[in-house]
């Protein structure tokens, strides 16, 4: 993961702490000139904020042809990953080391 720009979400990824996160997420958006990688190794709840958060994010990278792809989702994030097919545009990496 050398070649990536990596934002790791260290809490719950809902409404509070989407806000935390927005500016690295702008930054991401607007500056990032490789893959970003967003790490969700640490979160165990997802909300509908925080998908809106990683769409908005993949949308804006997109449109400049910067890859992006999620690491470490597992359990509940995983399964709303899952459910709502992101993972079928987005790559979703559920182990970390498999990112390497």
């Amino acid at each position: 993961m050398d070649n990536t720009h990596l934002i790791s979400i260290t809490e719950d990824f809902d409404a509070m702490s989407v806000n935390k996160v927005r500016p690295s997420f702008e930054k991401a958006a607007r500056d990032a000139t490789q893959e970003v990688t967003v790490d969700l190794g640490a979160v165990s709840f997802m909300d509908s904020s925080g998908i809106g958060a990683i769409v908005f994010l993949f949308k804006r990278l997109k449109e400049r042809s910067i890859p992006m792809q999620i690491i470490g989702a597992k359990g509940q994030p995983l399964e709303i990953l899952q459910f709502l097919r992101i993972d079928k545009t987005i790559p979703v990496i559920e182990n970390k080391e498999a990112a390497q």
